[in-house]
């Protein structure tokens, strides 16, 4: 069988001599774990994303963003204007006045520019932007506390680094929303005044039946302000702009409260300064229900020395991540991301899944990388899920809002996650932890996992495969199995790997029977799937209403997906002579300079037996994009096999310091992992379509350590299975397990086969280090053969 070579011949993109790499836009501060934006113009808003288990606050490197309260229930406040998501021009401003001359300036550069020596320091937790001006350097500190209180802390800092005293305003604004619900005009309920037993400004949307009552907000400082503004429209001047608002450039606010208009937080504070001094304005802004429950927070947090211990604890928490597992690989990029960066984005994905959803793909994902350092988290956000579940095995879509859609595949997530936890914190019990089901009775856990299971194993349409229903990973196959006979090739492929993770949970929790028939349902669907679902040179991608399938060489459009080609390495449904074609495929068919797309060649025109993919401009989203996510499938795959080298090609290229997709054109932020990149037959090749937000931080963690590197956790004790790259010789992991911690040094010896273990100056029988919960630690040198 001929195949057809798509857009992986394409040029990559930037390839023009004015493409600029990431160092053009700042550099990595390895010592505080920041990254340093040295300049205002960064291709696209750099955010940084502040959050603890209730708030969420995002903020770009010129201090613009949005942020919100998420309830248990699902439902949503923005505090910060909500438009700042997409748009980008109105919110959280620092403007400094020298009250001698009148001149004034951003402390960001933007809105009003004149400002030099611009930083925007993106750390663990908070952001710090500075700038100087005619001696006067300004700053923007940013946090949002631990915990689950709606608040967020502003630190104004102003220096004198003149040689004479100056006089100095400074005026700080920030857009209100307080969205979130859909009313019938929203503006008219919308209110602002300045309260003096809060010594702050209170914000109010008072229309009816909002579904809880923290649609009001607060900003207070620990200093009296000598004016503000709670009108937007005030502050700026009817006829003028953020760039130059009138409160600004007379030097005072109007002390203007505000009634069905555009609410905004402005304050005003006078400032003297002798040469060399420097003086701190603390503002806390938080969603509450009412003036009471804000002046709680204020006297929580702003007095005494409550700034300083919101900041403590933001240091202590991201502390707890970085210490284990640790990495050090000859890939400088490759260590930052793992050490520190993925560890963020899975600390934010498991508390708050994407932007707040908990479903089941979104957040157990996520949950498994904080096996980790958070074992109360991952113990409580898999029993959380379960109770979710029917008593047939099905799982709802998401709980948090609610969402009864039928996603086959919402119940596989867990065998993975749960597998790993009970390795890594030792709590072989929890299998036995009764948990209820949403629609009566109660089972254990182990039950939960493999009734989930044995729903997609026996839910199948006429080729004996799991049935798609309403979606699977790909929800934008949206109508594939709409009159409820579509099948998903590539559910039946997870359904074998969320097998293959329960044989080893059952076998090494003392639960044979039931590893027995987890056992036997991979080798049925295994072999199902092996019958109906290759098509010579590939997996099909699914089946659909119709019988016919999706993903065949027949097909013009949508020949070949990805996710059927990875999962059946990860899943072990490839047989042995059909795994080499397999990756053959992915090179040939999908390929592209900077990842593999997520099908080739993209859908142009609407199918509606297939659904809204085929309705996405080519090349963005599902639709033939290299999606960040589906390429960390393609890297488990790759290390699943052994292929160590084409994993360290991709993780490098995926990277968002890559050397093929230069920042100027992905606009990445060279410190997280976007979602995805545009395909080539999109117009922008190579943008980013996301930040942040992506399921594949814990995969790309989670195989770096255990498979590349090869300090892989066991039921039975840590195992030293490196999967080194031909060009690595040496790396170190430090690890943190079951009670005491490793620090392993694996060196590449090439006149050996095998590897060989010696812990503590003693030769290791195997390469199994065994369980030893003494707090010791150990010293374990690796030699590993070719």
């Amino acid at each position: 069988m001929t195949t057809t070579k798509t857009s992986a011949s394409a040029p990559a993109p930037g390839s023009s001599k004015s493409a600029k790499d990431w160092t053009h836009y700042g550099h990595f501060d390895d010592a505080r774990n920041e990254f340093v934006i040295t300049t205002p113009h960064t291709p696209l808003p750099w955010d940084n994303y502040l959050f603890n288990d209730r708030y969420l606050s995002v903020v770009d490197h010129l201090g613009r963003g949005w942020s919100k309260l998420h309830t248990r229930e699902g439902y949503v406040t923005f505090l910060w204007n909500l438009t700042a998501m997409f748009e980008r021009d109105d919110n959280r401003y620092v403007y400094l006045r020298d009250d001698d001359t009148g001149d004034y300036w951003s402390v960001s550069t933007f809105p009003k520019a004149g400002a030099t020596d611009f930083k925007c320091r993106v750390g663990l937790g908070y952001t710090e932007i500075s700038s100087i001006k005619d001696g006067i350097r300004g700053s923007l500190y940013i946090t949002v506390p631990m915990g689950s209180d709606p608040v967020e802390l502003w630190q104004v800092t102003v220096k004198n680094e003149s040689d004479r005293p100056r006089k100095i305003s400074a005026f700080t604004y920030g857009r209100v929303s307080l969205r979130g619900a859909a009313t019938h005009g929203y503006i008219h309920f919308c209110q602002a005044a300045f309260r003096k037993d809060i010594n702050g400004l209170f914000f109010q949307n008072n229309a009816p039946a909002l579904p809880h009552p923290r649609y009001k907000a607060f900003q207070a400082g620990d200093f009296t302000p000598d004016s503000w503004s709670g009108s937007k429209n005030a502050f700026m001047g009817q006829y003028s702009n953020l760039e130059n608002p009138v409160a600004v450039a007379e030097g005072l606010c109007p002390n203007a409260q505000a009634s069905r208009e555009p609410m905004a937080s402005c304050f005003h504070k006078k400032i003297t300064l002798a040469p060399g001094e420097s003086k701190t304005l603390n503002l806390l802004a938080g969603i509450v229900a009412n003036p009471d429950e804000a002046a709680g927070y204020i006297e929580k947090y702003l007095k005494g020395n409550g700034p300083a211990k919101i900041i403590e604890g933001v240091t202590a928490d991201a502390a707890s991540r970085l210490v284990s597992p640790r990495i050090d690989t000859p890939s400088q990029n490759l260590n930052r991301l793992i050490n520190v960066w993925t560890k963020q984005q899975v600390a934010l994905g498991a508390g708050w899944g994407r932007w707040g959803w908990r479903g089941y793909r979104d957040i157990i994902q996520q949950t498994h990388g904080a096996a980790y350092w958070d074992h109360a988290r991952v113990k409580s956000n898999l029993s959380e899920a379960m109770t979710w579940q029917m008593r047939d095995g099905f799982c709802v879509r998401g709980w948090a809002p609610f969402s009864p859609k039928r996603y086959a595949d919402s119940a596989l997530w867990l065998c993975y996650t749960a597998n790993d936890y009970v390795k890594e914190s030792g709590d072989t019990a929890y299998v036995h932890r009764q948990l209820p089901y949403r629609d009566g009775g109660i089972g254990p856990v182990w039950e939960h996992l493999l009734k989930g299971c044995e729903k997609a194993f026996t839910d199948v349409g006429p080729h004996g495969i799991p049935k798609i229903h309403q979606g699977d990973w790909n929800d934008s196959l949206s109508m594939v199995g709409e009159k409820g006979v579509g099948e998903s090739v590539w559910i039946g492929q997870a359904l074998c790997w969320a097998l293959l993770e329960l044989i080893e949970l059952y076998e090494g929790t003392g639960l044979p029977a039931q590893a027995k028939t987890a056992r036997k349902w991979h080798t049925e669907m295994a072999k199902r799937i092996n019958k109906v679902a290759w098509d010579g040179d590939w997996y099909v991608r699914c089946f659909k209403d119709d019988k016919s399938p999706l993903g065949t060489h027949t097909a013009k459009e949508g020949r070949c997906f990805i996710n059927s080609q990875s999962w059946a390495l990860i899943g072990e449904v490839a047989t042995p002579q059909r795994a080499p074609k397999v990756l053959a495929a992915l090179e040939n068919e999908l390929r592209v300079s900077y990842g593999y797309l997520t099908l080739a060649p993209a859908f142009t025109t609407w199918d509606p037996s297939i659904g809204r993919i085929t309705g996405m401009p080519p090349g963005t989203g599902e639709n033939a994009a290299v999606y960040v996510h589906a390429n960390a499938f393609v890297y488990a795959a790759m290390l699943k096999i052994r292929a160590a080298d084409h994993a360290l090609e991709l993780i490098e290229t995926i990277h968002p310091c890559n050397r093929v997709n230069p920042t100027s054109v992905s606009g990445a932020t060279p410190y997280v992992l976007p979602n995805s990149y545009y395909g080539p037959q999109y117009i922008k090749p190579g943008r980013i379509e996301g930040q942040w937000v992506t399921g594949s931080a814990g995969w790309y963690l989670h195989q770096t350590v255990e498979r590349m590197c090869g300090v892989r956790r066991t039921h039975q004790g840590l195992l030293i299975d490196p999967c080194l790259p031909t060009k690595w010789d040496n790396v170190k992991v430090t690890r943190y397990f079951r009670g005491s911690w490793y620090d392993v040094n694996i060196t590449r010896d090439r006149s050996l086969k095998g590897v060989q273990v010696v812990m503590d100056g003693q030769k290791v029988a195997g390469n199994l280090l065994p369980l030893d919960p003494s707090g010791a630690k150990h010293k374990v040198e690796v030699k590993v053969g070719v």
